[in-house]
């Protein structure tokens, strides 16, 4: 998708208009984070990654949840090298 916008003055910085048709495409919107890059073309714009607390990854762990296999074998793996126990 390919439109031109202008660039407008917003206090001492500037801002680019984005068309609504191309933040819903991005699934972005006003008050998203973004990032800035500069490449040989000119200003490449994406969305940021989403970064989650610990408290937010906790949340959406089922403490009654079935372990998955491959981390069951931790359970009764034993020391090959200097760890700690």
């Amino acid at each position: 998708m390919k439109l031109q916008s202008k660039i407008q003055k917003q206090g001492n910085s500037a801002g680019v208009l984005v068309p609504a048709s191309m933040l819903k495409a991005m699934n972005i919107g006003v008050g998203s984070d973004i990032v800035l890059n500069m490449t040989n073309d000119g200003l490449l714009i994406v969305p940021a990654k989403k970064r989650f607390t610990l408290e937010q990854l906790i949340a959406q762990c089922n403490p009654k949840g079935k372990i998955p296999t491959d981390l069951q074998l931790f359970e009764t793996a034993l020391p090959v090298g200097k760890e700690l126990i």
